[in-house]
């Protein structure tokens, strides 16, 4: 819907073409964190918001601005679902390539003859040592992942919040969880703490709680393989408490 009012506008010459959904339209990083906190309209704050998270989140600005506006329960809710769900979809994880320097070995007068003596090419040798090595290694994008997962795993819990809004937190503290993991390279803090999370939310007897489908994603993770979920500790369906349950005989 968001998207077909910003096609209206944008075919009616309202606003202009800056905050699409592709890397180009907020490389302007700046420009963009300015949309996303002051302007009025709650779609452009979106399509900046989204395009940033997206695209910019290795940047600390973009990651704080963005995690002030999911702690803050005054900004707009289909904003912050938005951003929940455009971080649930982003990649966090990139190749990062590392240099290394292997120095060459310090060797006293005497220990250098013995090795000129007893070994061929020990000058090729010490050569290789001085040669630069590279390799590739997987990271995060942005430094503030857990920051994010604690957030998401706040939003799910508050029962202040939305249903609708903590349902999207649930949604994406699946996702992310499977992802990290997958990538090899995670927190066991923050897998915990979504772990027990979403226990207590499929524990609790409360409609709201239920509606998040916490239990339903538990026992996804748990078919996923994510460290420490059991299948005894959440519950993807609730007894109602007005039905007792009978003793088979």
């Amino acid at each position: 819907m968001r998207f077909i009012v910003f096609i209206i506008l944008l075919q009616a010459g309202l606003v202009a073409p800056a905050f699409a959904a592709s890397s180009s339209e907020c490389r302007n990083t700046a420009a963009a964190l300015k949309v996303l906190e002051t302007e009025k309209d709650g779609n452009l704050r979106s399509l900046s918001g989204v395009c940033l998270v997206r695209y910019q989140l290795d940047r600390a600005e973009v990651a704080k601005h963005v995690l002030r506006i999911l702690r803050d329960p005054t900004e707009d809710t289909l904003l912050r679902e938005d951003l929940i769900e455009a971080f649930a979809e982003s990649p966090l994880r990139r190749k990062v390539r590392i240099e290394m320097q292997r120095p060459a070995p310090q060797l006293g007068r005497q220990e250098q003859q013995a090795m000129d003596r007893t070994v061929s090419g020990a000058q090729n040798l010490v050569a290789v040592t001085q040669a630069l090595g590279s390799m590739e290694d997987t990271a995060p994008v942005t430094a503030y992942e857990g920051e994010f997962f604690r957030v998401l795993n706040d939003i799910a819990i508050d029962e202040s919040s939305h249903v609708l809004l903590r349902a999207c937190a649930v949604s994406a503290l699946e996702k992310i969880s499977a992802k990290v993991v997958d990538s090899g390279v995670y927190d066991d803090r923050s897998i915990r703490l979504t772990r027990e999370t979403m226990r207590t939310l499929a524990a609790r007897d409360d409609e709201a709680s239920y509606s998040t489908e916490a239990g339903q994603a538990y026992t996804r993770l748990v078919a996923a393989g994510i460290p420490g979920f059991t299948r005894d500790g959440g519950s993807a369906t609730r007894a109602l408490s007005s039905v007792r349950n009978e003793k088979k005989e």
